[in-house]
């Protein structure tokens, strides 16, 4: 990972939406450790919403690293969302859509008091939907939550 990719992934501006290409799970498990790690350190609550084999390596990564998964996830300063689950309730619906992202925001900031700054990653646009479309290719028309 470079300098660069590094800092963008620590430091996204606000409301800054973020693509980011990596190669292998080893890249993109870096990538997510790092985006969670400086969000956690700081007091912001993180909500990763990223497939179950993904959800298993950055669970395993963050325990390697000394956290503690478990406490940060009941005290929802970590939100682990299923990508296929989240999209399959809202794909190409935009009430639904901002109701779906608006409640695991709401749930991540009420565990902290309801202040606090939420960083999110998703790769839902990655995810092959219900009826066989892929999400990359959909992804412009999925609406966006203010």
């Amino acid at each position: 990972m470079t300098a660069t990719t590094a800092a963008i992934l620590s430091n996204p501006r606000l409301s800054e939406h973020i693509v980011y290409s990596y190669k292998d799970e080893t890249e993109l498990t870096d990538a997510l450790t790092l985006f969670a790690k400086v969000g956690l350190i700081r007091g912001e609550a993180v909500i990763l919403v990223v497939t179950a084999k993904h959800s298993d390596l950055i669970r395993q990564r963050l325990e390697q690293e000394g956290y503690e998964v478990a406490e940060l996830l009941e005290s929802r300063q970590l939100v682990i969302a299923d990508a296929e689950d989240v999209l399959a309730t809202f794909f190409l619906d935009e009430q639904r859509f901002k109701i779906g992202i608006g409640s695991l925001i709401d749930m991540a900031r009420a565990g902290r008091g309801g202040i606090q700054p939420v960083r999110v990653f998703d790769e839902m646009a990655r995810t092959p939907e219900p009826d066989g479309v892929v999400g990359q290719e959909a992804s412009g028309s999925l609406p966006r939550c203010p």
